[in-house]
């Protein structure tokens, strides 16, 4: 990207929680050009770059965008679901989970962009990256816009969803030499580091777990609701198959192939503290490990 995001906003729109319409003849307010009361800090951490954004927000109906110049534009790019990869090659705005990919071309490195909760992203027609931060909303659903024939849901007022006052929102970017890499250097500002007291432990550097390669991405690692070991979802890679090779802190005693009702299925071969599963293009898997 060539600089730090500006902030386009655009007042006096036609949105409800579904749509946005941009009336015709109001045009869009950017950063570059007006003070829009945006607060914004940004730190470099390796390939990534974290930005935290502040502003109080007294307008309604109208809603504020971080948008990104990429040189040279990307003619697709591609967003996180909960269960793997879509590819976008129309205009609009498409829903993410949480991050979105614009691969690099011509010697250009990938870039991958996200932040929590914030779900709606844009290819604009010159090929810049545009992440909502937060649209101001007086109504669930109207019938009256230009953008969608009648209702989405139903007419009911959401004077909260105006969102007024002081807004933060945190979101970061990364590069990376291909996909992978760029999605695996923004992962640890989507989901940060936490630390835990404990009454008695020896002091240790070791990684709880760990997954290679980075198209692999660890969906959910939670306890069995039986109380019998871990239960883990991987999501593979997109378009290919991959083979995961999972590094526990401990040996595995055993491990199993299991569906989403946790039951355990045929059993999966452990090589000490380690596991090595295949996965097939654009395919998700669970595991239970004890």
């Amino acid at each position: 990207h060539r600089d730090l995001p500006s902030f386009p906003t655009r007042r006096s729109s036609d949105l409800d929680l579904y749509d946005f319409c941009p009336r015709d003849g109001v045009p869009t307010r950017s950063s570059r050009d007006h003070d829009l009361g945006v607060r914004l800090s940004a730190r470099a951490v390796g390939r990534r770059v974290e930005f935290d954004v502040e502003i109080d927000n007294r307008a309604r109906d109208h809603r504020l965008r971080a948008r990104f110049d990429l040189a040279p534009a990307p003619p697709s790019f591609v967003t996180e679901t909960a269960f793997g990869w879509i590819e976008r090659t129309t205009g609009g705005t498409h829903p993410v989970a949480a991050v979105s990919v614009a691969p690099g071309r011509g010697g250009a490195p990938s870039l991958a962009l996200g932040g929590a909760g914030l779900h709606e992203v844009e290819r604009t027609p010159d090929g810049a990256l545009v992440l909502t931060l937060f649209r101001a909303v007086g109504f669930k659903s109207r019938g009256d816009l230009s953008t969608r024939p009648g209702h989405a849901g139903y007419h009911v007022e959401t004077p909260d969803a105006q969102g007024l006052g002081r807004l933060r929102f945190r979101y970061a970017l990364a590069l990376g030499p291909d996909d992978a890499a760029a999605v695996r250097a923004l992962e640890p500002a989507l989901v940060p580091p936490r630390a835990l007291p404990l009454a008695a432990a020896p002091p240790a550097e070791r990684a709880f777990l760990s997954i290679e390669p980075p198209s692999v991405r660890l969906s959910i690692c939670k306890r069995a609701d039986d109380g019998d070991g871990l239960v883990l979802r991987l999501v593979g890679a997109a378009r290919a198959p991959v083979t995961a090779r999972l590094r526990f802190h401990r040996p595995i005693r055993r491990a199993a192939w299991s569906d989403l009702d946790e039951r355990a299925g045929a059993a999966i071969p452990v090589d000490g503290d380690t596991l090595t599963v295949p996965i097939a293009a654009d395919e998700v898997v669970t595991l239970r490990v004890s």
